[in-house]
């Protein structure tokens, strides 16, 4: 069943606190802050060249997530999950001075 226009205007106007326009992704995508933390920890999850090689499907995927791997809105937003996880390029964002502090 699609959503009227009215509630998916509706659903905006109220969670408009948590959106952002996205700077990286085509056609001025509007996101949550909460996905775009998501997309970016995702885009870290294994290296991009080890994905091309096995799962075309997966590749493509990965390829979208590439633009948010260097991403400074999601590095800011990931900082302290990376932190409490131990991620590999924490001290890189820390250093990059996109990290939430």
């Amino acid at each position: 069943m699609r959503p009227s226009d009215g509630a998916v205007s509706q659903w905006l106007e109220k969670n408009q606190p948590a959106m952002i326009h996205c700077p990286f992704q085509p056609g001025r995508l509007v996101i949550s802050r909460d996905a775009c933390k998501k997309r970016h920890l995702a885009s870290h999850l294994e290296p991009f060249e080890e994905t091309m090689e096995t799962d075309f499907f997966k590749y493509t995927f990965r390829k979208g997530l590439s633009l948010c791997n260097q991403c400074p809105i999601g590095m800011r937003l990931a900082g302290p999950s990376l932190a409490a996880k131990g991620h590999r390029d924490w001290e890189e964002h820390q250093e990059s001075g996109a990290a939430v502090g």
